[in-house]
C-alpha cells in the first residue's frame, strides 16, 4: 500500500489543511481498496481516516479525552 505510486500524492492531499479527497482529486478505488490499512497507518499519527456518507474522504484529528 506505501509503495503504490498513488500513495503519496495521496497522502499530500490528505493532509493538506481543510482538505477532501473525492473521486475528481485521484483514483477512489485505491482509498476504499487500502480504508483499513490507511486508518491504521493515519492512527500512528494521531489521526483517523474518515469517509463521509458523500463519498469523500478526509482526516480528523483523534479525541485524546478519556471516554
Amino acid at each position: 500500500m506505501l509503495s503504490n505510486p498513488l500513495f503519496p500524492a495521496l497522502d499530500i492531499l490528505l493532509r493538506a489543511s481543510s482538505r477532501h479527497i473525492g473521486i475528481e482529486d485521484m483514483d477512489s478505488h485505491f482509498l476504499m481498496d487500502f480504508q483499513e490499512k490507511l486508518e491504521g497507518f493515519y492512527r500512528l499519527y494521531n489521526v483517523e481516516l474518515m469517509c463521509a456518507q458523500e463519498g469523500f474522504f478526509y482526516l480528523r484529528l483523534c479525541s485524546t479525552l478519556p471516554p
